[in-house]
């Protein structure tokens, strides 16, 4: 997809619902992708192969699959998805800049480890704000804010948080399962039908180095 800066340049709808608009595969290289809207009503985007980069990318009506491995996104925007809004699968992802408004599902899944995830906003989700079921992420200064299920979860170990807001989430704020990091700055309020802020301590001996 083309590009230039500032500004987007192009549009892409698929031809066929039943597949992802833009579907990157396992390439010998890695592929940049910038400045692209993304407009379907099923699959938009599906991230497959090594060190991929999507950035500044708005996404209407579709969500975004992230498989194989090392990829980033930035700047990545995702409205309206029909379900989960952005699903990790792939370890060492790094996702920053990011917002995701009114998602059908979770705003983000991810279930791969070693997830970097800085500044990322999610909004009106009708499943849960952020989700991950894993170890040795990176959580830092981002907000999940007036989503339906739970604003944060994590279940996993050796991640460190630092600097999130999790607010007015109708089932549970932050909830942190597992031995991780509380790096300070966390902060939970507003949040109902569940723990506002459950941040499971973690045994000194067993503590993450």
């Amino acid at each position: 997809g083309g590009g230039g800066r500032g500004r987007r340049q192009a549009r892409l709808a698929p031809a066929d619902e039943t597949q992802p608009a833009l579907d990157i595969r396992p390439t010998a290289g890695a592929v940049v992708v910038e400045e692209l809207g993304v407009r379907t009503a099923a699959q938009a985007v599906r991230l497959d192969g090594f060190g991929h980069t999507l950035r500044g990318l708005d996404v209407r009506g579709g969500g975004i699959e992230v498989v194989g491995e090392g990829h980033l996104l930035e700047r990545v925007s995702v409205r309206r998805s029909g379900g989960i809004c952005i699903a990790v699968d792939a370890p060492d992802v790094t996702i920053r800049q990011t917002r995701l408004n009114r998602c059908g599902g979770d705003g983000l899944l991810a279930r791969a480890p070693r997830l970097t995830l800085d500044r990322l906003l999610v909004q009106g989700a009708r499943g849960a704000g952020i989700t991950i079921q894993s170890d040795d992420n990176q959580l830092t200064r981002n907000r999940s804010i007036g989503n339906h299920g739970t604003g944060l979860q994590l279940v996993g170990s050796r991640s460190t948080l630092t600097g999130n807001r999790v607010l007015r989430n109708r089932s549970g704020g932050l909830v942190v399962q597992g031995c991780n990091v509380d790096g300070g700055g966390n902060r939970a309020a507003g949040n109902r039908g569940g723990p506002n802020r459950d941040f499971e301590n973690c045994p000194a001996a067993l503590a993450p180095r």
